[in-house]
């Protein structure tokens, strides 16, 4: 039986403590990662902003899984498929998925088994790794000056603090900056890939990474996660349908 990390919770994790938790996965191969683990890491390092003291350990790991799962033996495969298999298919990120469908069509090995793992996860969209929001940050008190000694009878009654004015203006609320031309260009280019597959229709991880895979160049930092939205909101408008996994234009 292969010796694995034990399962590690890391979704949700606040930055500072992800950081401990993931040190030592990202210096593991493949093999010894819990699946779900490293369907987690693969997912963490789709964020477009990933926490930025992991951020280039992150892509070093995912590309050096990349490469190991992709040359996994045929005799290896079922192993593999089966171990995947058993994760939630919400957990398993698109770029993962994109990996798993382009390593099935190569001639060189054995696809059947890496078809009908993908297949399954297509069932189920993946769900964005979410960062904790109560990240604590250690501020170093700085210490106060000791008091002057006052001689008895002497000195001037202590001054009292100023009060807080009421009317004081608060601080406005930061606003949610949209791309438009990002958003629009997502858009066009959703609709433009659907059009192109009008009777089969293409299976989620397949168009998201070719959606990502054409932004590489204009929206290099273009995420699952954003081009799921607009899917979603298409899907609202009823200009797309979604059916057993796969995504069809409507008009």
């Amino acid at each position: 039986m292969r010796r694995r990390v034990p399962l590690q919770k890391l979704r949700g994790s606040d930055p500072t403590l992800l950081e401990v938790q993931i040190q030592d996965l990202l210096g593991r191969p493949s093999g010894q990662l819990e699946p779900a683990n490293l369907c987690d890491l693969f997912a963490l390092a789709e964020l477009e902003e990933p926490p930025r003291s992991i951020r280039s350990e992150l892509e070093q790991f995912v590309k050096r899984c990349r490469q190991e799962i992709a040359e996994i033996p045929d005799g290896l495969l079922p192993e593999f498929c089966d171990d995947y298999a058993a994760v939630e298919p919400a957990r398993v990120p698109a770029t993962l998925r994109a990996l798993v469908l382009e390593l099935s069509g190569r001639e060189s090995r054995d696809g059947a088994g890496l078809s009908k793992l993908a297949e399954g996860w297509s069932a189920e969209e993946p769900q964005a790794f979410e960062l904790g929001a109560g990240t604590v940050r250690v501020q170093r008190a700085t210490a106060k000056p000791p008091a002057p000694a006052r001689r008895a009878g002497i000195g001037k009654a202590e001054a009292k603090p100023a009060r807080s004015s009421s009317k004081a203006p608060r601080r406005a609320a930061a606003k949610t900056v949209v791309d438009v031309d990002r958003r629009n260009w997502m858009v066009e280019t959703v609709l433009e890939r659907l059009a192109t597959s009008q009777e089969s229709g293409l299976g989620q991880a397949v168009l998201i990474a070719g959606i990502r895979h054409r932004a590489r160049e204009q929206y290099p930092k273009l995420a699952p996660h954003e081009i799921t939205a607009v899917l979603n909101e298409l899907l609202k408008l009823g200009r797309v349908r979604k059916s057993a996994g796969r995504w069809f234009r409507t008009r």
